[in-house]
């Protein structure tokens, strides 16, 4: 009976031993496995090297954390439902949070001028027109490291009394380190309407096989004037 009960008291120890010690493999697999994808990307991208720098100042149990997390197909699985979601039209900024706070999708808006002045007979003048721009980006952010940018950026021309008097053009652009996500862009596209400009900026957004081949197709909108822009994004699907 005492050699019975000291086999189980040694089978117990390995187990309890054996259990933590996977978690920590699985954990480990995942953070060489992200690291490893760091290393595919592009270093000299500025997106790409701040969130390394971001990256790298995480502690060990962080890192695992936030492993884990881009790892996880529920996460991005709930990911798609937001990017899909239609949000409330003209915002300034906008935030989501779901995983218990880890993950952060966030909509802001910006804007600024290449508003220069005219010399003329060494008098110098306010410029008859002037080039504005305003954007919004949606960003996907897990344990504040962005994985995921979406942004459109409208350029259009003022004139002194800061009247929108046309739409010029509008660029669409995208960063990524999320290795469960590839993201397409579309053609943009901008217009004036109302005393603003709007830039519309399209994306498919494609899941790895690993999520089932999902796809969400959306737009990126922003609405601009002079010290005034919005944005939002709209499901295309």
């Amino acid at each position: 009976m005492k050699k019975l009960t000291m086999l189980f008291s040694i089978f117990a120890l390995i187990f309890l031993l054996a259990v933590p010690t996977s978690f920590a493999a699985a954990a480990d697999t995942n953070v060489a496995k992200f690291e490893t994808h760091l290393k595919s990307l592009d270093q000299s991208d500025p997106f790409v090297k701040t969130q390394i720098e971001k990256y790298d100042k995480l502690s060990q149990s962080e890192k695992e954390r936030f492993a884990n997390l881009v790892y996880d197909p529920e996460v991005h699985k709930q990911a798609f439902g937001v990017i899909q979601t239609i949000q409330p039209l003209s915002q300034k900024n906008s935030t989501t949070t779901f995983a218990n706070g880890d993950v952060v999708i966030t909509g802001v808006a910006d804007f600024g001028s290449s508003k220069s002045s005219v010399t003329t007979q060494g008098v110098s003048t306010q410029a008859a027109e002037y080039s504005e721009w305003g954007s919004y980006a949606w960003t996907m952010t897990f344990l504040g490291i962005d994985i995921t940018t979406l942004k459109s950026k409208v350029f259009y021309t003022v004139n002194s009394r800061s009247e929108v008097l046309r739409s010029d053009s509008c660029v669409n652009t995208h960063s990524n380190i999320d290795p469960f996500i590839v993201v397409s862009d579309g053609t943009s596209s901008h217009f004036k309407s109302g005393g603003y400009a709007f830039g519309n900026g399209p994306f498919t957004v494609y899941g790895t096989p690993t999520l089932g081949f999902v796809s969400a197709s959306v737009a990126i909108i922003v609405k601009s004037k002079p010290g005034d822009t919005y944005g939002w994004k709209e499901s295309t699907d």
